[in-house]
């Protein structure tokens, strides 16, 4: 997707069946982790925009995903849109 200034946009998306508050700090953390760096290595070059899909979302996870800045997406659509983009890394 295209931002409106016309940047590339990547949305990443971690997916759970039930999301609890846990799993909002991990997807958090791991979005800053090595392993994310590859991404940049295989060729997606951010910026990203951070994402947690849940089909049950308890109301601690919501309270975490606020507080952590990803979009928070159920099985009715965007609940939260994400509220900072994740910088790309150099490859």
């Amino acid at each position: 997707m295209l931002d409106p200034i016309g940047r590339r946009l990547w949305m990443v998306v971690e997916a759970t069946i039930r999301l609890g508050w846990r799993a909002v700090r991990d997807w958090h953390q791991r979005l800053r982790s090595e392993g994310f760096r590859r991404l940049a290595r295989a060729g997606l070059s951010g910026p990203f925009l951070p994402g947690i899909f849940g089909l049950r979302v308890d109301r601690r996870a919501a309270q975490t995903t606020r507080a952590l800045g990803p979009g928070l997406l159920t099985g009715r659509g965007q609940v939260l849109a994400p509220i900072s983009e994740v910088a790309g890394f150099p490859a």
